[in-house]
């Protein structure tokens, strides 16, 4: 969800189309429509996601086991988020905004947005340190990741209190933030900025680039290992994938944070049409980085699938002549 504090111009009294509606909330406005359609389709893929590396590709669960719970917490964590989005925006159109109902219901969306989206970051530099402390510091593995489900289950705690953390962090700050509703660009998280909430942006920043830093690490080892007799032999291709997707999904973090500074870079107060639309385009693409990874493996197994079928069809049928004694 998109924050913005009241001295930007989203909240400029001189923009007429951007002052906070405080009448009914509109489920079928064009900008809930799609932000409820991305969440639910968000939902959907995670799901699929988890049954396809539970029954698909169990593989994966087995040949990493040590990270394989990161990547069970991570759909889980996107799955509450878009499902709490879709809820808190049925129950809302209830209850006009200024009521209890409506503080009550929008700070706990808040709370499980950020939460979730914090999370879902955390795994992504946990996965990247994991990696790399495995490939090229085994010492220091053992020792930050030791043997059993305890380990892997402390860090897991501390990613998720750590979220939990930063959620409050940002939601109470100097100036507690509070979701207003437009009707031309849905809901907004709104307050005043302070130096809390510029300290929780610049560790987004520090993890996000800490995850890439970590992965660059793991590309340079394994490119320096494939040049070796033995890499060809050695080479797995669940690995790869997973490399691949899960930076691809730390680089479509960063380029969403970005976005998200782009669209304050300059005064907009009088091209405001173009700020509700960049707004729109946040609203919707928050979602994206959280839908890399299933979307890439959706991808991968309905191309294994066209292959399987293109291969059934064009297979020749062999007949057989039974021997015939005269």
């Amino acid at each position: 969800m998109l924050y913005s504090s009241d001295n930007t111009t989203l909240l400029n009294p001189t923009n007429p189309k951007m002052t906070p509606d405080d009448n009914e909330i509109h489920l079928t406005s064009t900008p809930l429509v799609f932000q409820n359609s991305t969440c639910l389709l968000n939902a959907l893929l995670q799901l699929w996601l988890i049954f396809h590396l539970a029954f698909s590709e169990p593989k994966i669960f087995t040949e990493f086991r040590d990270i394989s719970k990161i990547f069970r917490i991570f759909p889980i964590s996107s799955i509450i988020r878009s499902i709490s989005f879709i809820l808190a925006s049925i129950y809302l159109s209830f209850y006009p905004p200024g009521t209890s109902e409506y503080t009550v219901i929008s700070t706990g969306l808040l709370y499980i947005d950020y939460c979730c989206n914090y999370m879902c970051m955390l795994l992504i530099l946990l996965a990247s340190v994991n990696r790399v402390l495995f490939f090229i510091k085994p010492r220091y593995f053992k020792k930050c990741f030791p043997s059993g489900e305890v380990g892997i289950y402390s860090w897991l705690v501390s990613a998720a209190a750590l979220a939990f953390w930063g959620s409050i962090l940002f939601v109470k700050g100097a100036q507690p933030v509070k979701i207003n509703y437009f009707e031309c660009i849905g809901f907004v998280a709104v307050g005043d900025g302070s130096i809390w909430h510029k300290f929780l942006t610049i560790l987004v920043y520090t993890v996000l680039i800490g995850s890439l830093i970590c992965y660059s690490f793991i590309y340079r080892y394994l490119h320096k290992m494939s040049r070796t007799i033995s890499a060809p032999r050695n080479r797995n291709p669940h690995k790869q994938k997973m490399f691949q997707q899960v930076l691809v999904t730390a680089v479509v973090y960063l380029i969403v944070q970005l976005f998200n500074e782009f669209i304050y870079f300059k005064n907009l107060t009088e091209f405001w049409k173009y700020q509700t639309t960049f707004v729109n385009l946040f609203n919707v693409s928050s979602f994206i980085p959280e839908m890399v990874i299933p979307l890439w493996s959706l991808a991968d197994w309905l191309k294994i699938k066209y292959i399987a079928w293109i291969t059934s069809e064009n297979t020749i049928p062999v007949y057989t002549i039974p021997n015939i004694v005269l």
